[in-house]
């Protein structure tokens, strides 16, 4: 519990803090646009590519709550830093692995094995950047307000689905590996800007953390129905690239340049209705929850039958609204239900339910694909549309 009251900031964001988001969104999004080609240019199978994803999943799923209670007890900036410390170094390692692939100095099985580490390692060390990130919005907005104010979180991250595709854009015509080293270099130039800039006052007030468990009445839903979402949500990202590669018969290189312009059309619609739509209107987070649930259910239902650039391209837009909605109804939903001294927490079991779906999506959907191309689309609808009849139900019982 606390010694005392939680004490806000003057502000409920931070620009270092929201640029350490910015760039783990566009990070995600360059290795999603760049690892599928590459991998299958090395020979590796999808369920192989799908593994690097995976099992550094299962690391941020089993950090990233640890990470949020850790920022209960140490300070939001001590995790936030540390995680972009972790990001930086890690991004440069699994980088300078792929290259060595690439350049015939190491066996595939060495490197896929040697990758799968490094990103481990790397997913390890920044699990906690977004539950701290998100903790530390809530520690400055009343219950209220939250769902809105969040939104400034997954503003933030989509704006980087657009800056990292449209970097990888151009960077991969000179190396496809080059774009993982500059968010790399990127990462540790966040995490010194994160560290003069951010506050510590939580090191003066918590002296014992709540520990919150997964299974506690106030959130488990919102965690279950997060984890499920993020299941399609990292399986889709991930056969994203090979179905854009197999329908439209392109190379590595133009397989990149086309996922980085999904990504980064889908990021462009995420930010604008943020900004101009999610941040003036009064949404409670249930319906933040539905819109975003509905807008997935159309993406999936758009990839089914995309056959060409410009129907790719199109799904950017219920891509996007999916992204700026969803994934903030439920983290501010679990944020509304638990105290003050729970907010670390309670953003880390999210954070934790979302990575558990990048455990078990990429596979899944690898697998699916290479079995029926369309299953993976289809299962996502599918999830989408029950999802979104549990929100709709919930909402009706406790609006």
């Amino acid at each position: 519990m606390t010694a005392a009251a939680i004490p806000s900031p003057s502000k409920s964001s931070n620009p270092a803090l929201l640029a350490s988001l910015l760039l783990i969104g566009g990070a995600n999004s360059v290795l999603f646009s760049v690892v599928p080609p590459i991998g299958r240019h090395l020979g590796f199978v999808e369920w192989q590519i799908g593994l690097i994803v995976a099992l550094s999943a299962v690391a941020f799923m089993i950090s990233a709550a640890w990470w949020g209670r850790a920022s209960d007890l140490r300070g939001r900036r001590f995790v936030v830093v540390a995680g972009m410390l972790g990001y930086g170094l890690g991004g440069i390692v699994f980088a300078a692995l792929l290259d060595f692939g690439l350049a015939g100095l190491l066996t595939p099985m060495l490197l896929l094995v040697l990758a799968i580490g490094a990103r481990i390692v790397q997913s390890a060390l920044s699990g906690g950047v977004y539950p701290a990130a998100q903790a530390y919005i809530a520690d400055a907005t009343p219950p209220e307000k939250r769902a809105v104010a969040l939104s400034a979180v997954t503003a933030a991250f989509a704006l980087g689905t657009i800056l990292g595709p449209a970097m990888a854009g151009l960077l991969v015509e000179i190396s496809l590996t080059l774009p993982l080293y500059v968010i790399g270099l990127l990462g540790l130039a966040v995490a010194q800007w994160c560290l003069v800039s951010m506050s510590r006052r939580q090191l003066q007030v918590v002296r014992r953390a709540a520990r919150l468990s997964p299974r506690d009445p106030r959130i488990a839903i919102w965690i279950a129905m997060a984890g499920v979402h993020f299941v399609s949500v990292a399986g889709t990202q991930q056969v994203l690239g090979f179905v854009v590669q197999d329908r439209l018969a392109l190379d590595a290189t133009a397989t990149a340049r086309v996922t980085s312009w999904i990504f980064m059309a889908g990021g462009l619609v995420a930010v604008l209705f943020q900004v101009l739509v999610v941040r003036r209107s009064k949404w409670s987070a249930g319906m933040l929850a539905i819109l975003g649930l509905a807008a997935s259910g159309i993406m999936q239902a758009g990839l089914l039958v995309a056959g060409d650039v410009w129907q790719f391209l199109a799904v950017a837009l219920p891509l996007g609204i999916s992204f700026a909605c969803t994934s903030t109804g439920f983290s501010a939903a679990a944020s509304i239900a638990v105290g003050p001294d729970e907010q670390g927490a309670a953003a880390g079991l999210i954070a934790a339910a979302q990575a558990g779906g990048f455990l078990i999506g990429p596979l899944l959907f690898s697998v699916l694909y290479q079995l029926v191309p369309a299953a993976p689309f289809a299962m996502g609808f599918g999830i989408a549309t029950l999802l979104l009849l549990l929100t709709l139900l919930r909402k009706s019982v406790d609006p």
